[in-house]
Order: C-alpha cells, then structure tokens, then sequence
C-alpha cells in the first residue's frame, strides 16, 4: 500500500508540475523595418542597433527605427554592410561592386577616398571596340 501511495504521489506530482513559459516576441517594440529580411547586425557605444537590410541601412534608438538619407544610399549598389570600429564609428560599405566607403554615424557622415584606381587595377584589359 505504501508503494502505491508513493508512486500515486511522485506520478500526480509531475503531471500537476507545470514548466515555465516564455512568450517570444518576433517583432519587438522600437523596430520597424520595412522587410524582415535582416543581412547584418551592430550595436553602437549609444545603444542604438544599425540594422543592413536589402532595401538599405536603418537603426533604432529603442523608440522609433530611422533610415539614412537618400543622398547616402544613392552613392551605394544593392548590398550595404556595416562594420563597427574600436572607435564606436559606423562604416558603411559596398558589398557588391566598386568599393565606396561613409564613415559616421553620430549625425554627420564623411566619404572615404580610396587610393586605388580599382577600375584601372581590376580591368580585365578587354576590349570590345578598338
């Protein structure tokens, strides 16, 4: 009679146990971003999360979610990364195609001129018409 109260005890236990739940939230408060393809992620030194999406660069403070101006996002082709240095500056840089390079992120951006004549140096010395 013992083992059976023991093991009606043990046994009613368990199925009156309950585990914990943790609701997951897919789109959390303070980002809106216009598709939900995300290709890369950095977090600044002021918290604000830099987020390279197939239609351009947006971060958010936590409150609202902003893009960059389109004076910036019309100097790059279809895939924008984003680095961040040890400085807490926000690179932005072509992942595709001829290198650019913008570097800022705290209100002002500054182009970056690369030494190097990339089409010069990488041509494939092809020529169609003489």
């Amino acid at each position: 009679m013992r083992i059976f109260l023991t093991l009606l005890i043990c046994f009613g236990l368990t199925f009156l146990g309950r585990a914990q739940n943790f609701k997951y939230n897919s789109q959390p408060k303070g980002v809106e971003l216009p598709v939900q393809n995300v290709l890369q992620m950095e977090q600044d030194t002021l918290g604000r999360m830099w987020f390279s999406t197939p239609m351009g660069i947006h971060y958010s403070d936590g409150i609202e979610t902003f893009s960059l101006p389109d004076s910036i996002l019309k100097e790059f082709n279809y895939r924008m990364s984003i680095h961040l240095d040890e400085e807490g500056m926000i690179w932005l840089y072509n992942s595709n195609g001829l290198p650019k390079l913008i570097k800022g992120g705290y209100g002002t951006w500054e182009y970056v001129d690369l030494p190097v004549e990339f089409n010069a140096k990488f041509s494939s010395g092809i020529s169609l018409f003489l």
